[in-house]
C-alpha cells in the first residue's frame, strides 16, 4: 500500500461559528466520559458530534504527528536533530551489513611484508601467519568473512574464524579451511565458498577473530570484510 498523499483533518476549530443555532460558539469538540471511551456507543445511541468531532480531531491530529516519520517509499526517517532511544535491555535489529579493515592491523608472525603504494596489501614472503580481530557488538551475529587475496597459482593459506569466551579460556570454531592454488590475480570471495560458515551471535564479553596462515609465499591480502546481521 502505498502512502497516501494527505493526512486526515477534522474539527479543527475551536469553536462552532457564530450563529442562530443552540449550539453556536460552543466548542466543536467535546471528550467523551470515561465510561463512553471504554464501552463505546450502544447500538440505539444517538450520536454526539462533539464526540465524534474529538474523535476524529484527535485520530488526525496523531497521524499529522506521524506523517513525517515515514517517507513515499516506506523507509522511517527521524526528523533533523531527533534521535531514536532503546529502553532497557531492547536491541536495535538490522539485516545483513559489513564492516571491514586491512590485515595490517593485525599481529602476525612469521615474514610478511606490508606494501602501500599504488596498491595496498599484506604478502607472505614466505610462510607466515597473522591475525586480526573481528570487531562485534553484542547481539551482532557474524555469519561469513570476504576477503580480498592473490595468489601464484600454487600458494595456500588456512584460515580460522574463532570466538573466544568471556573468561578466555574457551576458543570455538566458526570456520576452518585451507584455500589452496589460488590463481595470480586479485580476487574476492567468502569463506563460506571453501566450506562450512557457522553463525555465531556474539555475547557480552566475547571476542572474535580471524588467523590466517600461509605454508608458502606471494599469497596477498587486501581488504577483509566480515558479514553480520542482527537477528
Amino acid at each position: 500500500m502505498a502512502k497516501p498523499s494527505s493526512v486526515p483533518s477534522w474539527a479543527t476549530n475551536t469553536n462552532f461559528a457564530a450563529s442562530n443555532q443552540p449550539w453556536a460558539s460552543t466548542p466543536t469538540k467535546v471528550q467523551p466520559p470515561s465510561g463512553v471511551q471504554a464501552e463505546g456507543y450502544n447500538p440505539e445511541d444517538p450520536l454526539v458530534a462533539q464526540h465524534e468531532n474529538w474523535w476524529k480531531n484527535l485520530a488526525g491530529a496523531w497521524v499529522s504527528f506521524l506523517d513525517p516519520f515515514w517517507d513515499t517509499s516506506d523507509n522511517i526517517v527521524m526528523p533533523a536533530n531527533k534521535h531514536i532511544t532503546v529502553s532497557g535491555t531492547g536491541k536495535f535489529k538490522h539485516g545483513t551489513r559489513q564492516r571491514q579493515s586491512l590485515p595490517a592491523y593485525s599481529y602476525s608472525q612469521g615474514t610478511l611484508a606490508w606494501t602501500f603504494a599504488a596498491t595496498a596489501y599484506l604478502q607472505a614472503t614466505t610462510s607466515g601467519q597473522w591475525m586480526m580481530p573481528l570487531t562485534m557488538m553484542s547481539g551482532e551475529r557474524i555469519t561469513d568473512v570476504q576477503v580480498n587475496a592473490f595468489g601464484d597459482g600454487a600458494a595456500d593459506t588456512t584460515y580460522t574464524v574463532a570466538w573466544i569466551s568471556a573468561s578466555g579460556q574457551t576458543v570455538t570454531n566458526l570456520f576452518q579451511q585451507t584455500d589452496s592454488n589460488r590463481a595470480a590475480a586479485w580476487g574476492t570471495f567468502l569463506l563460506s565458498s571453501l566450506g562450512t560458515f557457522t553463525a555465531h551471535t556474539m555475547a557480552d564479553g566475547e571476542s572474535l577473530y580471524l588467523f590466517a596462515n600461509a605454508v608458502s609465499g606471494n599469497y596477498r591480502w587486501g581488504n577483509v570484510a566480515w558479514i553480520y546481521d542482527h537477528p
